[in-house]
């Protein structure tokens, strides 16, 4: 130990042991790799426009020593902010306001079970500043000492353990880069050449459907999308995230993906917390928040949030437009999208007061006088505010020649969840009712003039 080092005891907050978190809260050596990744694009995120000159984070492996290394020219630190920063759990370097993950928080810890040694050399922007060297080779201390460090911001170095010398593999490196950090928005190099590992465009960028339906099957393998709705949703109020991507509904995707982003940092490939699962049974998402409440593990969100659920009524709204203005827009590719998801539709509609609002008036049903028509278009056919449905098409059909003579068109609502969307509709509208095919059938000798003259506006669904 150097003549002005010192020891640093790392200070656990909350009680909670640096062996557990480094153990067992991080699922896997990927997840590590990644909190380094983003810690060095935090530290370039903080860094003023004016100085963030050719920024770059970059990996290095040696591979006869077994060191990996992860080096960012961002911000740095000075030696005190090393002490405070790094010998403290849970602690972050980043400010509230960047809306990045969070400089050497929580993450950092999650390295030390790949290595028998960590360091991390570190130069702040001060000019007085020279360096500062951490050491950490296990125990509850770590190693603080001035030495030269040539240019501003930090490397870390791993002495992996021989169980982990496959990340020094480049192509390894490569991969890790494309899942987790492939669209942030410094270039991410490998070695010391110009190996650039990683897109830095987001696919969601892109302004044209097409090109962006094209971009997200490319860079995400999405298969071609039955509809495609780009977001692009800013802060509703003061301290509300930001929200960029895109909700896509394809054919018949066997799972549909939630993949979520943070400061462009994939998070997860399978959220279940944005979306609620009637719309999981059939929307994929990629999503983009510049900031939001992460569990301790990282790798999903604190669901009980206010930033959660703010994110999640604006999503189901975003959606509910989306699909309203698909249906009335672009009729047949609402149908064919309500073809391949129609339960899973219905039950969205069913549960959600506000997409049942946008697109009660644009669901489609067959009937005995149409193959597909809505209910409005079927009221303003009607003499009667009654829709006459059949629920049970083989039932209905010995009774169906009656209603054929006296003209009166009869909807089909088969599947099991338009009894509960016939229960729904009545309750905000009393200008109509439904009525089952076998309530009160026309007698055999009623003619249709006798039907009351009554013409019931299509509006009557505008806005149920």
């Amino acid at each position: 130990m150097s003549g002005d080092s010192e020891c640093v005891k790392i200070d656990v907050d909350a009680g909670r042991a640096l062996a557990v978190l480094s153990g067992s809260v991080f699922a896997g050596v990927d997840e590590s790799i990644r909190e380094l990744l983003s810690n060095a694009a935090d530290s370039l995120a903080q860094l003023p426009p004016a100085l963030r000159r050719d920024p770059e984070i970059r990996l290095r492996a040696e591979t006869k020593s077994g060191i990996l290394s992860v080096s960012d020219n961002g911000v740095g630190m000075t030696r005190n902010e090393a002490r405070e920063f790094l010998g403290k759990l849970f602690c972050s370097g980043k400010a509230s306001q960047t809306g990045v993950i969070g400089q050497f928080g929580v993450g950092f810890y999650s390295c030390f079970r790949l290595c028998a040694r960590l360091e991390v050399l570190t130069r702040s922007r001060s000019q007085n500043d020279q360096g500062t060297r951490m050491t950490y080779s296990g125990g509850n201390t770590m190693e603080l000492s001035t030495t030269d460090v040539r240019v501003p911001g930090t490397t870390v170095r791993l002495y992996l353990l021989d169980a982990h010398h496959d990340l020094l593999q480049r192509s390894v490196l490569r991969h890790l880069v494309r899942r987790y950090c492939n669209f942030i928005r410094y270039p991410i190099y490998l070695g010391d050449d110009a190996d650039l590992a990683n897109e830095m465009h987001a696919p969601w960028e892109r302004t044209r459907v097409d090109e962006l339906i094209a971009e997200l099957n490319r860079v995400l393998e999405v298969p071609e999308p039955l509809a495609v709705f780009p977001l692009a949703l800013a802060s509703g109020k003061s301290g509300d995230p930001l929200v960029a991507g895109v909700l896509f509904v394809t054919e018949s995707p066997p799972v549909p993906p939630v993949r979520l982003y943070v400061a462009r940092v994939l998070i997860t490939e399978d959220d279940k917390t944005l979306l609620p699962p009637e719309f999981r049974a059939f929307v994929s998402a990629i999503l983009d928040i510049d900031h939001m409440p992460l569990v301790l593990s990282r790798d999903g969100l604190v669901e009980e949030s206010i930033e959660v659920e703010d994110v999640r009524e604006r999503l189901v709204s975003q959606l509910g437009q989306g699909l309203a203005r698909l249906a009335h827009e672009r009729r047949q590719d609402f149908a064919r999208l309500q073809h391949a998801h129609g339960i899973a539709l219905k039950e969205a509609c069913f549960k959600h007061a506000e997409l049942r609002s946008q697109l009660s008036g644009h669901l489609l049903f067959r009937s005995s006088q149409q193959a597909q028509t809505t209910l409005p278009e079927y009221l303003k056919r009607s003499r009667d505010p009654i829709v006459i449905y059949a629920d049970d098409a083989s039932a209905a059909e010995a009774l169906l020649p009656l209603y054929q003579r006296a003209n009166v068109e009869v909807l089909y609502m088969t599947d099991a969840i338009d009894r509960g969307l016939r229960e729904v509709w009545p309750k905000h509208r009393k200008r109509f009712e439904f009525r089952r095919v076998d309530a009160a059938p026309p007698s055999m000798g009623r003619l249709p003039s006798e039907r009351a003259e009554h013409q019931v506006s299509a509006t009557v669904f505008e806005q149920v």
